[in-house]
């Protein structure tokens, strides 16, 4: 540091530089003895700097450039007058800050542009910057002010816009009090040097009177709990500001009643000219958020509760497929934790195969995520976990949503059905068991009583041997319809698919619906009073279905049986209607029966439930019919649909998928 009252101390040529800027190298002889001692009155008055000295902001000492910039024509007139008398007002607590540096600090500070206020009332914009010295024992500082338009001249810096610079300090000010965070420069031991109007918004204090106080007392008016928490969290943290590091914590501010998020980063390494000790400190309120945090978190715990409680496995994923949460049933069911399983791939830790042929299945991530639809299967898979054990599963994949209804993963929840599996298999090979052993003495029998009805025999033998036949051919009907059920049960029914114009296929149909009625009516009613109409659209020539004729054939049939079997005998009306609609074709077929409750719609087509309302709901056949027909409309890419009144009537609708026309090729799934 250079003692301004002892002019023989040795100084550098580096410490002359710096003392006496834009020195020129001719004149440095003027200001240095024959021992090379540095002379202070030239050190100064060779300098075309403006150079002051002040203790406490007092002009101590003015060169003559210097007094000449202020408006004065002598040194002597600005001596004992305070150095920021001549500063605009915008700019005093900035240079006071920079001197607190030279003062506090004892190091010099970067150059700030500044605005002057001179005696004739003009205001020119300076660079000014300083340093430390003595001055007749005492500290001071030693302030070099150079002029703006001069420094342009020499070319040493861009050119200055000092409107601009206003605008931008105003502009920083208004977007500094706009922000809802808290934000205050401080040293380490929490001294505030300034503060944003957010410090008046959370009521903490005004911002012109919060300098020089300390954060920890802004923040905690009154000493609680909050306050040590807060005194324990910033003893961490000016260790680690000490080492340049910034810091962040959170606590609960029982002051405000308000959880805050509280941010430090040092400033001296961004910006030299701040104290060494300098930080910048941003309050969060992070309230909101925590309660957020707080309701998700109680949201998760549920849903973890709720899933840990399912009998169904379930897993679900993120958006690449990866398992984000497994249930415990689903991980028993793997073989693996939760640990283990949550950021693997869904396809590793479920090894899927297909029921029938045992061939790897690979679950429809992509194409539930690009079509945003579930997707429920009706057949059943293998699961084979991590030891090699294997169950039974029926699954369904479905979408997850977040509120913006985006799509995030996927839900895949799978049933355990091996033991379910198991019965049904049981239950198809009892009844097929039972329908051969029925069927092999039932065709005996039918085949003596076609033999029996080749003999000349009385009428009255006649009859009975008709009876005969009768019966055992309804017989063998029920058997037949084991036998379906069997193959309907195990999933082993076979379809003959061919590609047909309706039109034609219906017309077939038509005939033998027209034999079969009166059949039954004469059965049933032993009279043949009845309606029968039907309406085919000849439009129906003109499109196709891919479709088993046969199976169609059995679902109109069964339909039809059904209408007769549940029409009283003075009102058997029935009605067969088709015609193209949009992309399918539709069949419905109505009755004046005695028509079906509502709550049983949900019952009609479930295996071997049968609606018994009246007497001539009969309960001939074994209730498997609708399910039957269900079955098969849906093979075919169908739905089927049933509307009913009580004692008016009831109309079964079914659609089927049209196909473009690709040749008659027949083909068997």
């Amino acid at each position: 540091m250079f003692d301004w009252d002892n002019p023989k101390k040795e100084i550098t040529r580096e410490d002359l530089i710096r003392l006496v800027p834009g020195l020129r190298p001719e004149l440095e002889k003027d200001i240095l003895d024959s021992d090379g001692h540095i002379l202070h009155p030239f050190l100064v008055e060779k300098s075309p700097e403006n150079v002051f000295i002040h203790v406490d902001g007092v002009i101590k000492f003015s060169n003559q450039v210097g007094a000449n910039l202020l408006g004065f024509s002598e040194p002597d007139n600005v001596i004992d007058k305070s150095f920021f008398d001549f500063l605009h007002p915008d700019f005093v607590e900035l240079a006071k800050e920079r001197i607190r540096v030279i003062i506090n600090e004892d190091q010099s500070f970067q150059p700030i542009i500044t605005k002057l206020k001179c005696r004739d009332g003009s205001q020119p914009y300076v660079e000014i910057w300083g340093g430390p010295i003595t001055y007749f024992g005492e500290p001071a500082s030693q302030i070099i002010v150079r002029d703006v338009v001069w420094k342009k001249d020499m070319r040493e810096a861009p050119e200055i816009n000092p409107d601009a610079i206003l605008n931008a300090k105003e502009e920083w000010e208004i977007t500094a009090d706009s922000i809802p965070d808290l934000i205050c420069t401080v040293d380490t031991n929490g001294t505030v040097y300034r503060a944003n109007r957010t410090l008046e918004k959370w009521k903490l204090g005004r911002v012109h009177r919060v300098k020089g106080k300390k954060i920890q007392r802004v923040l905690h008016p009154r000493d609680s709990m909050s306050t040590h928490i807060f005194n324990k969290y910033w003893r961490k943290a000016k260790k680690r500001m000490g080492e340049g590091r910034r810091v962040s914590f959170e606590y609960y501010n029982d002051h405000l009643e308000s959880h805050l998020l509280v941010r430090l980063r040092p400033l001296h390494r961004l910006m030299k000219w701040m104290p060494i000790n300098s930080a910048v400190i941003i309050i969060e309120d992070i309230s909101d958020s925590k309660k957020a945090q707080e309701a998700l978190e109680e949201q998760s715990e549920r849903l973890s509760v709720t899933l840990r409680s399912i009998a169904d496995g379930v897993i679900t994923t993120d958006a690449t497929g990866k398992i984000v949460l497994i249930n415990r049933v689903a991980e028993k069911m793997t073989g693996y934790s939760e640990k283990e399983a949550v950021g693997k791939p869904l396809d590793e830790a479920l090894k899927l195969l297909d029921e029938e042929h045992r061939t790897p299945f690979v679950i429809p991530i992509k194409k539930v995520m690009s079509t945003g639809k579930s997707i429920t299967h009706d057949r059943h898979f293998i699961l084979v976990s991590k030891r090699n054990q294997e169950y039974v599963i029926k699954i369904t994949v479905a979408p997850m949503r977040n509120n913006q209804n985006q799509i995030i993963g996927i839900l895949f929840v799978f049933q355990d059905v091996t033991e379910t599996r198991r019965l049904e298999l049981s239950k198809a090979g009892f009844l097929n068991a039972i329908s051969h052993e029925l069927r092999t003495p039932l065709t005996s029998i039918l085949g003596n009583t076609q033999l029996l009805q080749s003999l000349e025999l009385g009428n009255d033998l006649e009859e009975f041997v008709d009876g005969i036949e009768n019966s055992v051919s309804r017989e063998i009907k029920l058997v037949d319809e084991l036998f379906t059920i069997v193959q309907l049960e195990s999933g082993t029914e076979t379809y003959q698919l061919a590609q047909v114009d309706p039109y034609s296929l219906l017309l077939k149909i038509d005939q033998k619906i027209q034999i079969l009625i009166e059949k039954l009516i004469n059965e049933r009613y032993k009279y043949d009073e009845y309606e029968y109409n039907s309406d085919i659209s000849p439009k129906l020539g003109d499109i196709y279905i891919r479709v088993d004729p046969d199976r169609i054939h059995m679902v109109i049939e069964n339909l039809v049986t059904n209408a007769i079997k549940y029409s009283p005998p003075d009102r058997v009306s029935i009605s067969l209607s088709a015609y193209p609609e949009g992309e399918n074709l539709v069949v419905s077929v109505a009755d004046k029966g005695v028509g079906i409750p509502k709550p049983e719609f949900k019952n009609i087509f479930k295996p071997f439930y049968q609606v018994r309302k009246t007497k001539f709901a009969v309960s001939d056949g074994i209730g498997y019919g609708l399910a039957k027909v269900r079955r098969f409309i849906r093979v075919h890419g169908g739905k089927i649909s049933v509307e009913s009144t009580i004692d008016e009537g009831s109309v079964f609708t079914f659609t089927l998928p049209i196909v473009p026309a690709q040749g008659m090729l027949t083909k068997t799934n």
